[in-house]
């Protein structure tokens, strides 16, 4: 049993991965595995429906092949998936069949793993959870600092009238 499939109770939802495929064998068999591993698995074919999914679905994982058909490869889904604060933290793992040095530029974009084909099934399952937990914990860290936020306002501008009040407070005797 996968770090994934124990985490999740029975009344919970199992943590759902979007996979982007073109080749409908290779989706088939992620499908199997990923589910198989615990995850509810969201598959499609190209980059365009991908990000539609994305929107519709806020995916805990993406899984993505980077050469895609159409107008928009897997490099450039991730640069959409990224400039949308929606997935920030989403973890996104890319899958290739070319040599590193073949890729497009990947360069500036915030990918948790890029494989390459065949990938061993345990390997892609330890990737994915891995990312995860440190998406988790990202997520974890984000939330807590957003409920601190209120707080920090409210000291704020007692904070800020301390200050201008130190500078400017005629009984100071330091003139």
């Amino acid at each position: 049993m996968t770090d994934t499939a124990e985490q999740t109770g029975l009344n919970e939802i199992p943590p759902i991965v979007l996979v982007v495929e073109d080749d409908r064998d290779t989706r088939d068999m992620y499908e199997a595995l990923l589910s198989a591993g615990g995850f509810w698995v969201l598959k499609v074919g190209d980059a365009v429906e991908a990000f539609e999914y994305a929107k519709d679905f806020h995916p805990d994982a993406v899984l993505t092949d980077l050469g895609l058909p159409g107008d928009s490869s897997g490099a450039e889904l991730i640069r959409d998936l990224r400039a949308d604060p929606a997935f920030e933290f989403t973890p996104i793992i890319a899958i290739t069949g070319r040599q590193p040095r073949d890729l497009p530029s990947l360069r500036g974009l915030s990918i948790s793993a890029v494989l390459l084909k065949p990938v061993s099934p345990g390997t892609l399952l330890d990737r994915l959870n891995a990312s995860l937990r440190h998406s988790h914990v990202l997520r974890a860290r984000s939330a807590a600092l957003l409920q601190r936020i209120p707080v920090m306002l409210q000291r704020a501008p007692t904070l800020a009238g301390r200050s201008a009040n130190d500078e400017s407070d005629p009984t100071r005797g330091d003139t």
